[in-house]
């Protein structure tokens, strides 16, 4: 897919058992559809880099799962905890890089509403920084790619 305008590839096979993780599909264009268990996203490049927009970014996506990821995490610790959170808000920013081409550090402001002292603070930024997402981020996942390319012409 080097100019995003090729035919489609074949399907995945439809009767493939569920799995913990998603299914890609290519739609049209730079526009990908996410599958995951119950929900269904459009992942697309902007505009300027020639996708409709309208749609998630990939580094959109990796900032989204980071932060709900720490968000769950310390809700799930603060009701536990009978911690009053109140409100909780979260915004993430990318850090670029070239040389590869990647999210060298990513920044995280998070509010909390509530009356919350500063041992409880010190203890929901402990929690959040301990979740699934950022465990792996910070210890770098192992990435293993298999391709299948059933209709290749040697």
């Amino acid at each position: 897919m080097s100019n995003g305008h090729q035919e489609q590839p074949a399907r995945l096979e439809e009767d493939e058992p569920p799995h913990d993780g998603v299914t890609i599909r290519w739609l049209q264009g730079y526009r990908l559809e996410v599958a995951g268990t119950d929900s269904k996203l459009h992942v697309d490049v902007s505009a300027p880099e020639g996708g409709d927009g309208g749609a998630f970014r990939s580094v959109e996506l990796l900032l989204g799962a980071l932060g709900t990821c720490m968000a769950g995490t310390m809700l799930g610790f603060a009701r536990t905890g009978d911690i009053p959170i109140g409100q909780l808000d979260l915004r993430l920013r990318p850090v670029l890089a070239s040389s590869p081409n990647r999210v060298e550090r990513i920044e995280v402001q998070m509010r909390i509403g509530g009356p919350v002292s500063r041992r409880q603070l010190a203890s929901l930024q402990r929690v959040a920084q301990h979740c699934k997402i950022h465990s792996t981020l910070e210890r770098s996942a192992r990435v293993e790619l298999t391709i299948d390319a059933p209709a290749a012409v040697a």
